[in-house]
């Protein structure tokens, strides 16, 4: 007697941002730290077409000179796969 299988499709991957940060200085000078996403944030039901955006953020730390203004910035992209 050979019971019937269920077969289900392999669930899609979670659409995870990417992530890139990095840093670096000394204690006389100060540090620098900066950090970015990238995020899909449409695709078309093709593939073909996808829309993303990318925030950024990077600041200079504790120096001669105090501080640095963080720098916020944000930015959006089309790419077109053929």
């Amino acid at each position: 007697d050979e019971k019937p299988k269920l077969i289900l499709p392999t669930p899609a991957p979670p659409n995870l941002p990417q992530l890139v940060g990095g840093g670096g200085g000394n204690r006389k000078d100060g540090f620098g730290v900066s950090v970015d996403a990238h995020q899909k944030v449409w695709t078309s039901d093709n593939g073909g077409h996808s829309i993303g955006v990318s925030p950024g953020y990077s600041q200079h730390l504790p120096g001669p000179y105090g501080n640095s203004r963080p720098d916020y910035r944000i930015g959006a992209g089309y790419s077109y796969n053929f």
